[in-house]
């Protein structure tokens, strides 16, 4: 028997990468938007939630679909502009587009022997 917090089903993602972001989708049938707790972290994200069964007065003869708490962390190949983050649910599908944080390169200048080396910064 299943306790408040403990996980009972893990939903399905889908990770896609492109050159600046990440496009995270994640199968949500019958969870609604407000019984969803979403964390993002610098090079993950966290969810979490409830599905509630479908009918729980009633005496179920056959039960397979999944109910109960979900809880699951999803690492990301990098660092993410937490800022940009946008997310949006639509028909049992969470999407997520994870923007890429944008690196900053410094610009190292090749000396002559005996020369100080000097390092600008730049975006």
């Amino acid at each position: 028997m299943l306790r408040e917090g403990d996980i009972s089903w893990v939903p399905a993602v889908d990770i896609y990468e492109t050159k600046n972001q990440w496009l995270v989708y994640i199968e949500l049938p019958g969870v609604s938007s407000d019984d969803i707790d979403l964390t993002v972290y610098p090079e993950s994200i966290l969810i979490k939630g409830t599905k509630t069964p479908p009918a729980r007065e009633l005496s179920a003869e056959k039960i397979e679909i999944y109910t109960g708490y979900f809880h699951r962390e999803i690492h990301i190949p990098g660092r993410i502009c937490m800022s940009e983050v946008t997310a949006s649910m639509k028909n049992g599908v969470l999407s997520l587009i994870l923007p890429a944080e944008k690196q900053k390169s410094i610009r190292i200048p090749v000396s002559r022997p005996g020369e100080p080396v000097e390092i600008e910064k730049g975006d």
